[in-house]
Formats: C-alpha cells, sequence, structure tokens
C-alpha cells in the first residue's frame, strides 16, 4: 500500500471520529431505533451514516421546524456464498452485512429490495439537547419492507398494502362509533 493511500485512509479515519464525537443523545434515540429494528449493533449502524453528509440531514431534522421527516433506507443483503470460506470471496469475513443511509426518496435512488424507517416530528419545534427528553412524544417511528417485484414500482405499493393490512385496516376495526 502507498503512503499516499494509507495517508487519505487515516484522513478518513479522523474525520469519521470527528464526527463520531458529535453524534448526541438525539442522534442515538434514532440510531438506536434503527438498530434495534434491525437487529443488528448501533455501532453498525453508526459506521454507516458518518460517511458523507448524513449527519448534517440528522441535524436539519432536528433543528429546522419546517423538516418533519427523516428516513433511513436499508437495502436486503446479499445472501451469503456457501462456496468460500467464510461466505465471501477471498475468504476474509465482511466488516459490516447492514448497510444504511438516510434518504429523502428524491436525491437517492431507492432499492427495490429494503427497508425504509422513518421518524415524523409532530411538532414544529427544533429538537434541542434541551427538549431531548421529549422525543418519544415528538416523534413517531414506522416502517416499511419493501420487496423486489416483477413490476416497476410495485415494491413501494405491496409495502404499503402490507402496512395497511397488518396496521391500519385492525386498529381502525377496533374503533368503535368513529367517523
Amino acid at each position: 500500500m502507498s503512503v499516499v493511500s494509507l495517508a487519505v485512509q487515516q484522513k478518513a479515519r479522523e474525520e469519521k471520529e470527528h464526527k463520531r464525537g458529535r453524534l448526541d443523545a438525539r442522534h442515538n434515540h434514532l440510531l438506536r431505533t434503527v438498530a434495534d429494528h434491525l437487529m443488528v449493533p448501533q455501532t453498525d449502524i453508526e459506521d454507516n451514516i458518518l460517511e458523507g453528509f448524513q449527519i448534517e440531514l440528522m441535524d436539519q431534522f432536528f433543528l429546522k421546524p419546517a423538516i418533519s421527516l427523516i428516513m433511513f433506507c436499508a437495502p436486503k443483503p446479499e445472501p451469503i456464498d456457501a462456496t468460500t470460506p467464510n461466505g465471501v470471496a477471498g475468504g476474509k469475513p465482511p466488516k459490516s452485512r447492514v448497510k444504511v443511509y438516510i434518504t429523502d426518496c428524491k436525491a437517492e435512488r431507492m432499492e427495490p429490495d429494503c427497508t425504509i424507517m422513518y421518524f415524523i416530528k409532530t411538532v414544529e419545534k427544533p429538537i434541542t439537547l434541551e427538549s431531548v427528553m421529549l422525543m418519544h412524544k415528538w416523534l413517531n417511528f414506522g416502517y416499511l419492507e419493501l420487496a423486489r417485484t416483477e413490476v416497476k414500482g410495485a415494491h413501494m405499493v405491496k409495502g404499503i398494502a402490507e402496512m395497511l393490512h397488518r396496521v391500519y385496516i385492525p386498529a381502525l376495526t377496533n374503533f368503535n362509533n368513529w367517523g
């Protein structure tokens, strides 16, 4: 490995650790919820989110009252190849099987086979360190499991239909004398 590439890797590690130092209770709440839903260690989620400008997207969600939605996308991992040692070419185990990124579903192209986890802010107030104890009241969490289908765009429709079937219809049928 060349001296230049080692220097670049060292700078990237330092930048990542600097960003990790910026994480506070607000970030940890979202990252812990995503990690719990995916059943992976929170550090795996952190490692993905520390790349690029994703921390800044979280900060905008917390501080700008006009931004009321943040979404995390977790593409389904590729199946492990049973013919090679440790399931991967070259026999080296993968660092992390989970890949997660923050999306607004506009800038990035969503994966057709993924889990979308979203937080909706129910108040038009910034979420600060002083108000972090109110996050459980101010944020709603939900998710969609999107599956690859033959029909373009049908993965989203299937995910919404599944959510309606499993969550909303049973909830609405349990209400008496409504509407």
